[in-house]
């Protein structure tokens, strides 16, 4: 090959590698909450399922089978793993249940809900020494309850921060020191408890106790934190608050253990595109899509969509990270890549 035919290659390689490169940090991405996994933890026979696969398990293939179709890059378990916190028996199935996520290498984390509180378990099986290897986990407190994640998505990293059930001033502090050497990272804190439903006025959700607390001591302070996710309360809410920086900051609630099939499967996906400055967030059961690929029939009286609807569950939510955290960087510019190349060119 001539040196000119080498060198127009080697341009075209480059404009294709950084063309590449721009797609992949412009991509959108997904997050996915797993609510309150307690009663298919319980519930383990496929007789509770109508025969069919316990919800536990589909979600896990689910996640497994979408990763990099629907680019996951992180999935977050909203506490109550297990019902009774005492048997292990639960705990041994949910263990088997995440396994297959750490045997495809999807990246997760856990909060500690109030069912998983009794003895050692939850840092038995889901504490530091189950995510030492996952690229992704940063540390936990000295408990081992509380941890957070570090994962990348549109070319932005993010933090996750998992706080326990209930939170002592100790904790606290630790949460504090996580931000404070993490101050540039758009942060998701993840509590079991932080809104509960209103039926009166669902544009309005209850706070907790912990969610207030959560808000005051961390929440309100720390600018980068922009979201919140919680179970342990059946149903939907969001609602949208700003911070002590007069930031926005959206707090989303979702549980279904208390649906039909304990729970029915349900899955909260939000999917963030920075080009468009939006996180979507959708809500649907692969397992009730698994179930009617199998023809197992679910009698219409258990009301059970693939998707919900209502507006807590299915959302668009506008903003805007370049503005709130700052710029991307660009990768090297393709005009100056170009041009380097081009030299060569001439110099030969």
């Amino acid at each position: 090959m001539s040196s000119s035919k080498l060198s127009c290659a080697l341009i075209a390689a480059c404009v294709s590698s950084l063309a590449a490169t721009d797609t992949a940090s412009a991509e959108a991405f997904s997050l996915v909450a797993l609510p309150d996994t307690q009663f298919y933890s319980r519930y383990r026979p496929a007789s509770q399922y109508l025969n069919f696969e316990n919800p536990y398990l589909t979600q896990m293939n689910w996640l497994v089978d979408n990763a990099a179709a629907r680019n996951i890059a992180f999935t977050i378990h909203l506490g109550d793993v297990v019902d009774q916190s005492w048997v292990e028996e639960e705990w041994v199935f949910a263990d088997q249940m995440h396994q297959i996520l750490d045997d495809a290498d999807i990246n997760y984390g856990v909060a500690r809900g109030n069912h998983d509180l009794y003895g050692d378990s939850f840092v038995t099986h889901f504490g530091p020494h189950r995510f030492a290897d996952m690229p992704t986990y940063q540390g936990s407190d000295p408990s081992g309850i509380n941890s957070y994640h570090v994962f990348e998505g549109g070319g932005r990293e993010f933090l996750v921060l998992f706080t326990d059930w209930r939170n002592s001033a100790e904790e606290i502090a630790w949460f504090q020191s996580v931000l404070d050497a993490n101050p540039d990272k758009p942060t998701i804190l993840v509590s079991h408890e932080i809104l509960g439903p209103n039926h009166a006025n669902p544009d309005q959700p209850n706070v907790s106790g912990n969610g207030q607390l959560l808000w005051d001591e961390i929440i309100a302070d720390n600018d980068q934190i922009f979201m919140t996710l919680n179970g342990h309360n059946q149903g939907n809410a969001k609602q949208v608050v700003l911070n002590n920086h007069g930031n926005e900051v959206i707090q989303i609630l979702a549980d279904y253990q208390f649906n039909p099939f304990n729970g029915t499967g349900y899955l909260l996906e939000l999917t963030f595109d920075d080009e468009a400055n939006t996180i979507e967030a959708n809500t649907f059961s692969p397992w009730i899509t698994a179930a009617n690929e199998a023809g197992i029939v679910i009698p219409p009286f258990f009301n059970v969509p693939e998707e919900l609807t209502d507006p807590a569950a299915r959302f668009v939510y506008e903003v805007n990270f370049d503005e709130r955290f700052g710029v991307v960087p660009e990768p090297a510019s393709l005009a100056l890549l170009t041009l380097g190349a081009l030299g060569t060119l001439r110099r030969r």
